[in-house]
């Protein structure tokens, strides 16, 4: 029986970076589960904190499936991912609107809107950086950056200060 250190050695170097590569991006899924679900889950009231954990996890088991793809296709194995890419993108979408759904109209609370808040800002970032994987031309990669910078702006503005939010009035001690 080959012991894990056989395993190892027994890799060329190209195979050592490519295993060391898909094993930290599929890692990067666990720290979505632990960072975010888990700490949005003991933040937020009872019926929400599942709905929160089960999203959180399931948004993370589909960035693994996507980083997997997408370095299956820039190593030249398959096509583009670009299915997985869309759904990865809707369910970030859909996940962060969720969250900040959550924060608006949830059971209230400071605990409660905080998870929220780094639920949608880590769930973003994780989804953009995935996505980020799957797109080869610098012009789209930046692209789809700024769309998720403006996607963002423009829905958690309205719904983060819906009609409390006011243009500051200019001080008479500026």
């Amino acid at each position: 029986m080959s012991t894990p250190r056989a395993w190892w050695r027994g890799k060329t170097t190209p195979a050592k970076v490519e295993t060391y590569t898909r094993w930290s991006f599929h890692f990067f899924g666990l720290i979505e589960i632990s960072a975010i679900g888990l700490v949005a889950f003991g933040s937020v009231p009872e019926p929400f904190s599942v709905l929160v954990l089960v999203a959180v996890c399931a948004h993370a088991a589909l960035c693994m499936a996507t980083a997997s793809q997408a370095l299956d296709w820039t190593r030249g194995r398959r096509e583009q991912p670009i299915r997985m890419l869309g759904a990865l993108g809707a369910a970030t979408a859909l996940i962060g609107i969720g969250a900040l759904l959550l924060a608006s109209h949830g059971p209230g609370g400071t605990d409660a809107a905080g998870a929220a808040g780094t639920v949608f800002v880590a769930v973003l970032g994780f989804g953009a950086g995935t996505m980020a994987l799957g797109i080869r031309n610098r012009r789209r990669m930046l692209s789809m950056v700024a769309g998720f910078a403006v996607g963002a702006g423009s829905v958690s503005f309205p719904w983060a200060c819906p009609g409390r939010w006011r243009w500051p009035r200019p001080s008479r001690y500026w």
